[in-house]
């Protein structure tokens, strides 16, 4: 059976995400040459996890396969005065008539982003209430697998399969930075849940929907649903 999702944002930001100290967004210079504010390859005023630099420009990450893309951050909206959430996701293909794939439209997930909008979040340097969250779908996708990994005798969910395809997919050096999710066809063992997160909390999630792709508002509520897990939030 489905289950609706409510859409809201008020818990979901990490411990990490807290309040800027007082001089977070202060200026200085070092005679002795060490970074400063402007160019700490470090700093994060926002404590949102993204270095500012990353945020108020551009940043080219690494593919596992060589390739390199670069992420335009600021032209996403992203800023180091205002706190962001990125995920990158990737999706799986489809097989041939049979399942028609699960790569994203790009307006994929909009009530989830005003969710995180509207969120009571008011410790942004920018005056601006909310998170802004920034959904970076995979270029092309995955190869299409019926059942995503297993359950081993304790009925735990094995990650094998998925860390292979996430060690394929994500640039190590947005590890820690930006959140991942996988949008599979179904998960093995269990294949009547709709996704699951890796760790509670964490930064791993997926979303499993099997060939029920038409309802824009299941496809949302999970994905949230899962997000908030990897943010702390249990499903009470």
């Amino acid at each position: 059976m489905k289950s609706r999702v409510v859409l809201t944002a008020g818990l979901l930001f990490a411990a990490a995400c807290s309040s800027p100290s007082p001089d977070s967004t202060a200026t200085s210079s070092s005679a002795s040459g060490a970074p400063t504010p402007a160019t700490d390859p470090d700093r994060d005023a926002d404590l949102d996890g993204v270095p500012d630099l990353w945020e108020d420009g551009r940043v080219t990450v690494t593919l596992p396969s060589g390739k390199t893309r670069e992420l335009d951050l600021k032209g996403m909206g992203g800023s180091s005065r205002h706190k962001d959430i990125y995920v990158w996701l990737s999706w799986m293909e489809g097989e041939k008539d049979r399942c028609p794939g699960h790569q994203p439209a790009p307006t994929a997930f909009p009530r989830v982003k005003s969710a995180f909008a509207d969120a009571p979040v008011a410790a942004n340097a920018d005056g601006q209430k909310g998170i802004r969250l920034h959904v970076i779908p995979a270029t092309s996708g995955v190869r299409h697998q019926e059942f995503l990994g297993t359950t081993n005798a304790n009925g735990d969910y094995v990650w094998q399969e998925y860390d292979n395809i996430r060690n394929a997919e994500f640039p190590v050096s947005l590890t820690g930075r930006f959140h991942y999710g996988l949008l599979a066809h179904r998960l093995g063992n269990i294949a009547t849940t709709s996704g699951t997160a890796r760790t509670i909390p964490g930064k791993e999630f997926v979303v499993s929907l099997g060939d029920d792709q038409s309802d824009p508002d299941y496809l949302q509520g999970t994905f949230m649903h899962e997000l908030g897990h990897t943010m702390g939030l249990a499903v009470s």
